[in-house]
């Protein structure tokens, strides 16, 4: 079982993983899906960066929540390597709501 602490690094981790894949992404597309997940996780990357630890909760990343789902319902290119990664970012964010 882990802990708030160490959920809350392996969500930074994933999330320092997932903003290089979703630049990349954008950079061989104009999608505005794209654009806005990169700001949403930037914005969380900041959170982790700016704000105690203590206070963090899964609810101040409810905007990253789903993005996976939202690209995979409105896309039919289900290849893209950001994907995964997000894959993995969603399942800590899991792991940290039932904490």
């Amino acid at each position: 079982m882990y802990n708030k602490h160490d959920l809350l690094n392996s969500l930074k981790d994933n999330i320092m993983k997932t903003i290089p894949l979703l630049e990349k992404a954008l950079s061989n597309s104009n999608d505005q899906d794209i654009v806005d997940f990169l700001k949403k996780y930037e914005n969380s990357l900041h959170k982790l960066n700016t704000i105690d630890h203590k206070i963090l909760s899964a609810r101040d990343f409810k905007t990253i929540r789903h993005c996976t789902r939202i690209y995979i319902e409105s896309n039919s290119r289900w290849d893209q390597p950001f994907l995964h990664q997000m894959g993995e970012v969603e399942k800590i964010l899991k792991a940290l709501h039932a904490i």
